[in-house]
Protein backbone atom coordinates (compact mmCIF):
# COMPACT_ATOMS: atom_id res chain seq x y z
CA UNK A 1 0.00 0.00 0.00
CA UNK A 2 1.08 3.14 -1.09
CA UNK A 3 -0.48 5.70 1.19
CA UNK A 4 -0.73 9.46 0.82
CA UNK A 5 -2.33 12.41 3.22
CA UNK A 6 -3.71 15.15 1.24
CA UNK A 7 -6.35 18.01 1.39
CA UNK A 8 -9.44 17.35 0.17
CA UNK A 9 -10.69 18.16 -3.13
CA UNK A 10 -13.86 17.81 -5.09
CA UNK A 11 -12.61 15.44 -7.01
CA UNK A 12 -12.33 13.05 -3.94
CA UNK A 13 -16.50 13.22 -3.77
CA UNK A 14 -16.83 9.49 -5.68
CA UNK A 15 -14.39 7.88 -3.72
CA UNK A 16 -15.51 9.67 -0.26
CA UNK A 17 -18.80 8.11 -0.99
CA UNK A 18 -17.38 4.65 -2.43
CA UNK A 19 -15.50 4.47 1.49
CA UNK A 20 -18.88 5.94 3.05
CA UNK A 21 -20.32 2.72 1.37
CA UNK A 22 -17.65 0.25 2.73
CA UNK A 23 -18.19 1.68 6.11
CA UNK A 24 -22.10 1.33 5.82
CA UNK A 25 -21.67 -2.39 4.72
CA UNK A 26 -19.90 -3.46 7.94
CA UNK A 27 -22.61 -1.29 10.20
CA UNK A 28 -20.23 1.06 10.61
CA UNK A 29 -22.54 4.26 11.88
CA UNK A 30 -19.84 6.89 11.03
CA UNK A 31 -19.45 8.87 8.16
CA UNK A 32 -16.74 10.89 6.29
CA UNK A 33 -18.18 13.93 4.81
CA UNK A 34 -17.99 15.10 1.06
CA UNK A 35 -17.68 18.40 1.25
CA UNK A 36 -16.59 21.18 4.38
CA UNK A 37 -20.19 22.53 4.20
CA UNK A 38 -21.48 19.33 5.61
CA UNK A 39 -19.85 19.66 9.32
CA UNK A 40 -20.71 23.42 9.35
CA UNK A 41 -21.66 26.66 7.73
CA UNK A 42 -18.54 27.96 5.78
CA UNK A 43 -17.63 30.74 3.44
CA UNK A 44 -17.01 34.72 3.41
CA UNK A 45 -19.49 36.04 5.76
CA UNK A 46 -20.39 32.83 7.74
CA UNK A 47 -17.74 33.26 10.87
CA UNK A 48 -14.51 32.67 11.72
CA UNK A 49 -14.37 29.07 11.93
CA UNK A 50 -13.08 26.92 8.66
CA UNK A 51 -13.00 23.02 8.24
CA UNK A 52 -10.24 21.66 6.44
CA UNK A 53 -10.47 18.23 5.51
CA UNK A 54 -7.54 15.93 4.12
CA UNK A 55 -7.87 12.53 2.77
CA UNK A 56 -5.92 9.43 2.99
CA UNK A 57 -5.44 8.12 -0.50
CA UNK A 58 -4.31 4.79 -1.83
CA UNK A 59 -3.88 6.14 -5.26
CA UNK A 60 -7.34 6.90 -6.09
CA UNK A 61 -8.98 4.38 -3.41
CA UNK A 62 -9.59 6.76 -0.17
CA UNK A 63 -8.62 4.94 2.61
CA UNK A 64 -9.46 7.46 5.48
CA UNK A 65 -10.01 10.66 6.18
CA UNK A 66 -10.14 13.03 9.07
CA UNK A 67 -11.00 17.26 9.48
CA UNK A 68 -9.39 19.72 11.47
CA UNK A 69 -11.65 22.79 12.31
CA UNK A 70 -9.43 25.61 12.76
CA UNK A 71 -10.83 28.15 15.44
CA UNK A 72 -9.32 30.35 18.28
CA UNK A 73 -8.45 29.55 21.89
CA UNK A 74 -8.01 32.02 24.75
CA UNK A 75 -5.32 30.90 26.82
CA UNK A 76 -5.40 33.86 29.49
CA UNK A 77 -7.68 35.98 27.69
CA UNK A 78 -4.85 36.03 24.93
CA UNK A 79 -5.88 34.50 21.18
CA UNK A 80 -4.26 31.94 19.93
CA UNK A 81 -4.23 29.51 17.18
CA UNK A 82 -6.28 25.75 17.37
CA UNK A 83 -7.20 23.14 15.49
CA UNK A 84 -10.15 20.41 16.27
CA UNK A 85 -9.29 17.15 15.01
CA UNK A 86 -12.35 15.67 14.16
CA UNK A 87 -13.88 12.29 12.64
CA UNK A 88 -10.84 10.82 11.73
CA UNK A 89 -12.29 7.71 9.82
CA UNK A 90 -9.97 4.85 8.45
CA UNK A 91 -10.36 1.67 6.03
CA UNK A 92 -9.53 -0.27 9.54
CA UNK A 93 -12.97 -0.15 10.32
CA UNK A 94 -13.30 -2.54 7.54
CA UNK A 95 -9.98 -4.44 7.18
CA UNK A 96 -7.37 -4.98 9.85
CA UNK A 97 -4.42 -4.74 7.04
CA UNK A 98 -5.39 -1.01 7.20
CA UNK A 99 -4.40 -0.32 10.54
CA UNK A 100 -1.67 1.75 10.26
CA UNK A 101 -3.99 4.54 8.73
CA UNK A 102 -4.99 6.03 12.16
CA UNK A 103 -1.58 6.85 13.22
CA UNK A 104 -0.66 8.09 9.67
CA UNK A 105 -3.57 10.93 9.88
CA UNK A 106 -3.01 11.83 13.63
CA UNK A 107 1.22 12.30 13.10
CA UNK A 108 -0.12 14.47 9.63
CA UNK A 109 -2.68 16.45 11.58
CA UNK A 110 0.46 16.86 14.41
CA UNK A 111 2.81 17.99 11.58
CA UNK A 112 -0.08 20.59 9.97
CA UNK A 113 -1.48 22.37 13.21
CA UNK A 114 0.61 23.02 16.89
CA UNK A 115 -2.18 23.42 18.98
CA UNK A 116 -5.06 20.29 18.92
CA UNK A 117 -7.63 18.88 20.77
CA UNK A 118 -10.03 15.99 20.13
CA UNK A 119 -13.50 15.98 22.16
CA UNK A 120 -16.19 13.25 22.70
CA UNK A 121 -14.63 9.78 21.37
CA UNK A 122 -17.43 7.71 23.23
CA UNK A 123 -15.00 6.55 25.94
CA UNK A 124 -11.62 6.58 26.78
CA UNK A 125 -11.58 3.15 26.09
CA UNK A 126 -12.64 3.05 22.11
CA UNK A 127 -9.82 2.84 19.71
CA UNK A 128 -9.13 6.49 18.95
CA UNK A 129 -8.26 7.81 22.58
CA UNK A 130 -6.18 5.00 23.34
CA UNK A 131 -4.43 5.65 19.65
CA UNK A 132 -3.99 9.58 21.46
CA UNK A 133 -3.01 7.77 24.67
CA UNK A 134 -0.25 5.80 23.18
CA UNK A 135 0.58 9.10 20.97
CA UNK A 136 1.71 10.81 24.17
CA UNK A 137 -1.97 13.21 24.15
CA UNK A 138 -3.06 14.14 27.59
CA UNK A 139 -6.28 11.79 27.78
CA UNK A 140 -9.46 13.17 30.43
CA UNK A 141 -12.59 12.66 31.06
CA UNK A 142 -15.40 15.84 30.96
CA UNK A 143 -17.13 14.91 34.50
CA UNK A 144 -20.84 14.27 33.79
CA UNK A 145 -23.98 15.59 35.77
CA UNK A 146 -26.97 14.86 35.60
CA UNK A 147 -30.81 16.19 37.58
CA UNK A 148 -33.90 14.30 37.46
CA UNK A 149 -37.01 16.25 37.24
CA UNK A 150 -40.03 13.76 36.39
CA UNK A 151 -38.77 10.24 38.12
CA UNK A 152 -41.64 8.22 36.57
CA UNK A 153 -40.26 8.19 33.38
CA UNK A 154 -37.15 8.63 34.72
CA UNK A 155 -37.23 5.19 36.39
CA UNK A 156 -39.31 3.44 33.14
CA UNK A 157 -36.66 4.81 30.52
CA UNK A 158 -33.34 4.89 31.94
CA UNK A 159 -31.32 2.28 30.61
CA UNK A 160 -28.36 1.08 32.74
CA UNK A 161 -31.34 0.66 35.64
CA UNK A 162 -33.25 -1.58 33.34
CA UNK A 163 -30.22 -4.46 31.97
CA UNK A 164 -30.94 -6.77 34.91
CA UNK A 165 -34.30 -8.02 36.30
CA UNK A 166 -34.22 -7.38 40.24
CA UNK A 167 -33.03 -3.78 39.25
CA UNK A 168 -35.33 -3.00 36.77
CA UNK A 169 -38.20 -4.67 39.36
CA UNK A 170 -36.74 -2.40 41.70
CA UNK A 171 -37.07 0.40 39.92
CA UNK A 172 -40.32 -0.27 38.56
CA UNK A 173 -41.64 -0.53 42.31
CA UNK A 174 -39.89 2.99 43.44
CA UNK A 175 -41.82 4.32 40.61
CA UNK A 176 -45.26 3.27 40.93
CA UNK A 177 -44.95 3.44 44.86
CA UNK A 178 -44.47 7.29 44.48
CA UNK A 179 -41.64 7.72 46.37
CA UNK A 180 -39.46 8.85 43.34
CA UNK A 181 -41.97 11.60 43.05
CA UNK A 182 -41.48 12.38 46.42
CA UNK A 183 -37.82 12.06 46.53
CA UNK A 184 -38.42 14.31 43.49
CA UNK A 185 -40.18 16.75 45.06
CA UNK A 186 -38.16 17.00 47.77
CA UNK A 187 -35.12 17.81 45.89
CA UNK A 188 -36.70 20.30 43.63
CA UNK A 189 -37.04 22.17 47.09
CA UNK A 190 -33.93 21.72 48.33
CA UNK A 191 -32.76 23.26 45.38
CA UNK A 192 -34.97 26.28 45.28
CA UNK A 193 -33.75 26.97 48.98
CA UNK A 194 -29.81 26.75 47.83
CA UNK A 195 -30.70 29.10 44.77
CA UNK A 196 -32.09 32.28 45.82
CA UNK A 197 -29.37 34.31 44.23
CA UNK A 198 -31.10 33.49 40.70
CA UNK A 199 -33.84 36.20 42.00
CA UNK A 200 -34.05 39.32 40.34
CA UNK A 201 -32.64 37.59 36.82
CA UNK A 202 -34.20 37.94 33.07
CA UNK A 203 -34.26 35.26 30.56
CA UNK A 204 -34.54 37.00 27.13
CA UNK A 205 -34.18 33.96 24.28
CA UNK A 206 -32.75 35.39 21.07
CA UNK A 207 -32.31 33.81 18.09
CA UNK A 208 -28.63 34.72 17.29
CA UNK A 209 -26.13 36.12 19.64
CA UNK A 210 -25.01 40.12 19.07
CA UNK A 211 -21.73 42.37 20.16
CA UNK A 212 -22.77 41.93 23.75
CA UNK A 213 -21.60 38.57 24.23
CA UNK A 214 -18.20 39.99 23.02
CA UNK A 215 -18.12 42.46 25.65
CA UNK A 216 -19.50 39.64 28.30
CA UNK A 217 -16.37 37.47 27.25
CA UNK A 218 -13.74 40.56 27.37
CA UNK A 219 -14.86 40.57 30.95
CA UNK A 220 -14.58 37.51 32.05
CA UNK A 221 -11.95 35.62 30.32
CA UNK A 222 -9.85 36.43 32.90
CA UNK A 223 -11.62 33.60 35.08
CA UNK A 224 -10.86 30.82 32.49
CA UNK A 225 -7.68 30.38 31.78
CA UNK A 226 -8.35 28.11 28.53
CA UNK A 227 -11.09 28.06 26.64
CA UNK A 228 -12.19 28.42 22.81
CA UNK A 229 -13.33 31.82 22.10
CA UNK A 230 -16.50 32.33 22.30
CA UNK A 231 -17.82 35.52 20.77
CA UNK A 232 -21.06 36.40 18.61
CA UNK A 233 -19.01 35.42 15.34
CA UNK A 234 -17.93 31.96 16.34
CA UNK A 235 -20.77 31.12 18.56
CA UNK A 236 -23.50 32.15 15.10
CA UNK A 237 -21.30 29.80 13.18
CA UNK A 238 -21.21 26.80 15.69
CA UNK A 239 -25.32 27.41 16.55
CA UNK A 240 -27.17 28.56 13.16
CA UNK A 241 -30.91 29.91 13.60
CA UNK A 242 -31.48 27.04 11.16
CA UNK A 243 -30.84 24.19 13.62
CA UNK A 244 -33.94 24.50 15.65
CA UNK A 245 -32.90 22.23 18.61
CA UNK A 246 -30.90 24.93 19.66
CA UNK A 247 -32.47 27.18 22.33
CA UNK A 248 -30.42 30.15 22.96
CA UNK A 249 -30.72 32.54 26.11
CA UNK A 250 -29.05 35.22 27.61
CA UNK A 251 -29.17 36.22 31.15
CA UNK A 252 -30.23 39.96 32.72
CA UNK A 253 -29.65 41.56 35.94
CA UNK A 254 -30.88 45.01 34.93
CA UNK A 255 -29.60 46.28 32.07
CA UNK A 256 -26.60 44.22 32.16
CA UNK A 257 -26.04 41.18 30.16
CA UNK A 258 -24.26 38.89 33.22
CA UNK A 259 -24.23 35.60 31.22
CA UNK A 260 -25.46 33.34 28.23
CA UNK A 261 -26.88 29.51 27.84
CA UNK A 262 -27.05 27.24 24.45
CA UNK A 263 -29.61 24.76 25.77
CA UNK A 264 -31.32 21.34 24.17
CA UNK A 265 -34.69 19.99 24.97
CA UNK A 266 -34.59 17.01 23.06
CA UNK A 267 -37.80 13.89 22.69
CA UNK A 268 -35.96 10.63 22.66
CA UNK A 269 -36.92 7.59 20.86
CA UNK A 270 -35.65 4.10 21.63
CA UNK A 271 -32.12 5.97 22.65
CA UNK A 272 -29.14 3.46 24.21
CA UNK A 273 -29.17 5.01 27.06
CA UNK A 274 -31.72 7.40 28.29
CA UNK A 275 -34.48 5.12 26.18
CA UNK A 276 -37.94 7.79 25.18
CA UNK A 277 -37.55 10.37 27.81
CA UNK A 278 -37.46 14.30 27.25
CA UNK A 279 -34.17 14.55 27.68
CA UNK A 280 -32.86 18.26 28.77
CA UNK A 281 -28.87 19.59 28.46
CA UNK A 282 -27.07 22.61 29.76
CA UNK A 283 -25.15 22.11 26.32
CA UNK A 284 -22.69 25.58 26.87
CA UNK A 285 -22.68 28.89 28.85
CA UNK A 286 -20.46 31.73 29.54
CA UNK A 287 -20.77 33.94 33.01
CA UNK A 288 -18.58 35.57 35.74
CA UNK A 289 -18.13 32.33 37.96
CA UNK A 290 -19.85 34.05 41.02
CA UNK A 291 -22.88 33.60 39.08
CA UNK A 292 -22.58 29.91 37.50
CA UNK A 293 -24.77 28.27 40.36
CA UNK A 294 -27.98 30.89 39.45
CA UNK A 295 -27.73 30.16 35.66
CA UNK A 296 -27.33 26.73 36.08
CA UNK A 297 -30.66 27.54 38.31
CA UNK A 298 -32.82 29.11 35.61
CA UNK A 299 -31.64 26.86 32.90
CA UNK A 300 -33.22 23.66 34.85
CA UNK A 301 -36.59 26.13 35.72
CA UNK A 302 -36.64 26.30 31.57
CA UNK A 303 -36.31 23.14 30.62
CA UNK A 304 -38.90 21.79 33.57
CA UNK A 305 -41.04 23.85 31.93
CA UNK A 306 -40.43 22.27 28.17
CA UNK A 307 -41.46 19.02 30.16
CA UNK A 308 -37.62 17.36 30.44
CA UNK A 309 -37.28 14.87 32.03
CA UNK A 310 -33.92 14.34 32.98
CA UNK A 311 -31.26 17.21 32.49
CA UNK A 312 -27.52 16.55 31.70
CA UNK A 313 -24.46 18.57 30.99
CA UNK A 314 -21.12 17.61 30.77
CA UNK A 315 -18.80 20.30 32.41
CA UNK A 316 -15.26 20.58 32.97
CA UNK A 317 -14.65 23.82 34.71
CA UNK A 318 -14.78 23.91 37.98
CA UNK A 319 -17.48 26.85 38.52
CA UNK A 320 -19.51 25.08 36.61
CA UNK A 321 -18.97 21.85 38.52
CA UNK A 322 -19.95 23.78 41.92
CA UNK A 323 -22.90 25.54 40.15
CA UNK A 324 -24.37 22.07 39.13
CA UNK A 325 -23.49 20.80 42.28
CA UNK A 326 -25.48 24.01 44.27
CA UNK A 327 -28.50 22.75 42.06
CA UNK A 328 -27.99 19.44 43.32
CA UNK A 329 -26.99 17.74 40.43
CA UNK A 330 -25.26 13.69 40.23
CA UNK A 331 -22.29 12.86 39.00
CA UNK A 332 -22.71 9.73 36.58
CA UNK A 333 -20.13 7.62 34.30
CA UNK A 334 -18.64 10.14 31.53
CA UNK A 335 -18.20 8.95 28.33
CA UNK A 336 -17.38 12.35 26.88
CA UNK A 337 -13.19 12.67 26.43
CA UNK A 338 -10.60 15.36 26.11
CA UNK A 339 -7.76 14.83 24.34
CA UNK A 340 -4.93 17.26 24.78
CA UNK A 341 -1.65 17.55 21.69
CA UNK A 342 1.54 16.83 23.55
CA UNK A 343 2.12 20.82 22.74
CA UNK A 344 -1.14 21.85 24.05
CA UNK A 345 -1.13 19.23 27.14
CA UNK A 346 2.15 21.21 28.40
CA UNK A 347 0.84 24.63 28.36
CA UNK A 348 -2.58 23.70 29.57
CA UNK A 349 -3.69 24.06 33.24
CA UNK A 350 -5.16 21.71 35.12
CA UNK A 351 -8.68 20.48 33.58
CA UNK A 352 -11.10 22.09 36.35
CA UNK A 353 -9.24 25.74 35.14
CA UNK A 354 -10.50 24.92 31.63
CA UNK A 355 -13.72 25.44 29.90
CA UNK A 356 -14.56 22.66 27.93
CA UNK A 357 -18.37 21.22 27.39
CA UNK A 358 -20.61 20.26 24.61
CA UNK A 359 -20.46 23.54 23.29
CA UNK A 360 -17.03 22.79 21.89
CA UNK A 361 -15.65 20.08 19.24
CA UNK A 362 -18.67 18.49 17.12
CA UNK A 363 -21.00 21.05 19.00
CA UNK A 364 -24.31 19.32 21.02
CA UNK A 365 -24.54 16.84 18.63
CA UNK A 366 -26.78 13.65 19.74
CA UNK A 367 -28.84 15.21 22.13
Amino acid sequence: MSLAIVPYSPADIPAIERFNERLRAVGTEYRFPCRPADLMPQGPGVGPIVHDLFVAKDTDTVRGGYALKRETLLVAGQPESLSNLQIPLSEALIDRAYANVGAAMVFDAARRAKAIYCLGMGSAERPLPQLLARLRWRIERVPFRFRVLRANNFFREIRFLRTRRPIALLADLVRFSGLAQLGVAGWRGAAALAMRPAAGLRIEVVSAFDARVDDLQAAVAGEYPLMCERGAAALNQKFPQADQRLNKLTIWRGDAMVGWLLLTCTQLSDHKQFGSMKLGCIADGLCGESDVAALVSLAVDWLRVRGADLVVSNQSHSAWLSGLRRNLFMDGPSNFVLALSPGLAIRAPALDRCHFNRGDGDGPINL
